[in-house]
């Protein structure tokens, strides 16, 4: 029988596969550290280009807080200027509504009546006053509703019979004999009437 060693042949092969074994892990340690090396170099250029947006967006925030409180700034500004100009308006509108409502009742008032007492309140006015019958109120409510372009809606609130002794202040051009002769016949009214003024026939200068 032939006996055959073998021995260093097997130590040969088990050095090569070693080597082998130790080529293939160091490369398998060198690729994965390029690897890791790689992402992580990825990872921070993402990182930056993050941050510069981030940075960019903070400036931008800044930005438009500034031009928010610019704006509120501005609306503020523009609030008091509205409130201003109201307070003119107003101001101009109270100035002529009185000349207004004087010229148009004297205008408008029919012979045989005298006002006691104008009263405003805003737009709405109160007009008291005596008369010599229950026609001249109800003549001055015509007048006050279809002759007048400043008043309108004129609404009769109360009309009683006055004392007999009280004496009737005669109209603009009305003798003051006919006015006692009328009265003589007629038994005098005490009355009380609203009407409405309209804004937009008073908000310039007033005509006499």
């Amino acid at each position: 029988m032939i006996f055959i060693n073998l021995m260093p042949h097997r130590h040969r092969r088990l050095e090569v596969r070693r080597r082998r074994f130790a080529i293939g892990l160091g490369i398998s340690v060198l690729a994965a550290c390029v690897a890791v090396l790689a992402a992580s170099f990825t990872l921070e250029r993402l990182h930056a280009q993050q941050s510069a947006r981030n940075a960019i967006l903070e400036q931008a925030q800044v930005s438009m807080a500034k031009q928010e409180a610019q704006v509120r700034q501005l609306q503020a500004e523009i609030a008091v200027l509205q409130q201003r100009q109201a307070t003119a308006s107003s101001l101009q509108l109270q100035r002529n509504l009185p000349v207004a409502l004087l010229n148009e009742v004297t205008r408008l008032a029919p012979p045989g009546l005298a006002l006691t007492a104008l009263r405003q309140n805003d737009l709405k006015v109160a007009i008291s006053g005596t008369a010599a019958s229950n026609e001249r109120v109800s003549d001055l409510m015509g007048r006050l509703q279809n002759e007048s372009t400043v008043l309108y809606e004129a609404e009769l609130v109360e009309m009683r019979s006055a004392a007999p002794a009280k004496p009737v202040r005669p109209a603009a051009g009305v003798p003051a004999g006919a006015v006692e002769a009328e009265g003589a016949t007629e038994r005098m009214v005490e009355f009380t009437l609203t009407v409405m003024m309209r804004r937009e026939a008073v908000g310039g200068e007033t005509r006499p």
